[in-house]
């Protein structure tokens, strides 16, 4: 789980600009939220960085909504043209890193390693009748 203090040093690599706008109570208030979205089969580091993703997310979003509407952020723009199809990015700059979606995107690709977790078993069961058929 990070702490405030690992939060700003991560946030003054990852997203400088968020640094110098954020309170440590809006921070410590948001770090709660991104802990509660921590893939629960990620630890150690990678846990941090998917934490660390979704906090951005939601400092971006916040801060999104005091400039438009979020949900203009999060829309994926794309248009298709024959067999071609163009995806836009939703940040003025054109840099995918100043949107929340793409902050979001980055922290739903380690949530789905957890969601593609498991395996499939079989029973090596002596009554089975599978075993006649294939000699065992």
């Amino acid at each position: 789980m990070l702490t405030i203090e690992k939060a700003q040093t991560l946030l003054s690599v990852y997203a400088p600009a968020l640094v110098a706008e954020i309170t440590e109570e809006k921070l410590d208030v948001s770090l709660a939220v991104a802990a509660s979205h921590r893939p629960h089969c990620l630890k150690g580091v990678k846990g941090d960085e998917a934490e660390l993703y979704y906090l951005i997310y939601l400092l971006l979003l916040a801060k999104a909504t005091d400039r438009r509407q979020a949900t203009d952020l999060l829309k994926v723009q794309s248009a298709r043209v024959g067999e071609e199809q163009y995806t836009f990015s939703a940040s003025e700059t054109g840099e995918n890193a100043a949107a929340p979606a793409y902050w979001l995107a980055k922290w739903q690709a380690l949530e789905d390693i957890c969601a593609s977790l498991g395996a499939i078993t079989v029973s090596a069961d002596a009554d089975c009748c599978c075993h006649e058929h294939w000699g065992a």
